[in-house]
């Protein structure tokens, strides 16, 4: 799978979930997100919306109407798509007003078995940056914040994106650890730093479970 193909998977996947039907969380509770890779619980926050699997499967199909019509990235994105499990994806807003940026979490795990080159967290990271400064749909890209950090019981790299589109300004930030032959990848994306604060709140709440 190509370079390129990954990272138009994750950027397909992110701006494509503002379409389907979720369910709103009505009160701040600990939920049991489990599967065969990591299972985990998380705090989430009150009134934002998390996908069902049944929600996130029937996304497959839009999203790869969004990529371009060339034959060589869809299959890289059909490649993608069966190695990629999808664990979490949380949004603000089912159905946001028009031109509103709808902040989200997502969280998914990629088998790298054949990916002797990715030995840390860092390293898919490094994939990540490379090719944000490739694609052209955004005008300027910075990269910032890089750390490492340790969430629930694993010890991830960070990155933050900050991109400009449209004179507006976006941020994207990336936590990858490498788990039993997964890479795990968890990516929020906000504008503002009142979204930031629910996110990362949101996901450092997590509490890995065996």
């Amino acid at each position: 799978m190509k370079l390129k193909t990954v990272i138009l998977y994750i950027i397909v996947v992110f701006f494509s979930f503002s379409k389907v039907t979720t369910a709103k969380n009505t009160n701040i509770n600990t939920v049991l997100f489990k599967t065969s890779i990591i299972s985990f619980t998380l705090d989430l926050p009150k009134n934002w919306y998390v996908h069902s699997q049944q929600a996130i499967e029937s996304l497959k199909t839009a999203q790869q109407l969004l990529l371009p019509e060339n034959k060589a990235l869809q299959k890289g994105y059909q490649r993608s798509k069966k190695r990629t499990t999808y664990i979490l994806v949380m949004k603000k807003f089912i159905k946001p007003k028009k031109n509103e940026f709808n902040p989200g979490l997502v969280g998914m795990f990629e088998n790298i078995t054949f990916k002797h080159n990715i030995k840390i967290g860092k390293d898919y990271l490094i994939r990540i940056k490379k090719v944000y400064r490739k694609v052209h749909f955004s005008k300027s890209i910075s990269f910032i914040n890089e750390e490492i950090i340790k969430i629930g019981n694993l010890i991830y790299d960070t990155m933050t994106i900050k991109l400009i589109i449209n004179n507006k300004k976006y941020y994207q930030q990336f936590f990858a650890t490498i788990y039993k032959q997964h890479a795990i990848i968890f990516f929020y994306s906000y504008r503002k730093k009142s979204n930031e604060s629910v996110l990362k709140r949101t996901l450092h709440s997590m509490k890995f479970i065996k």
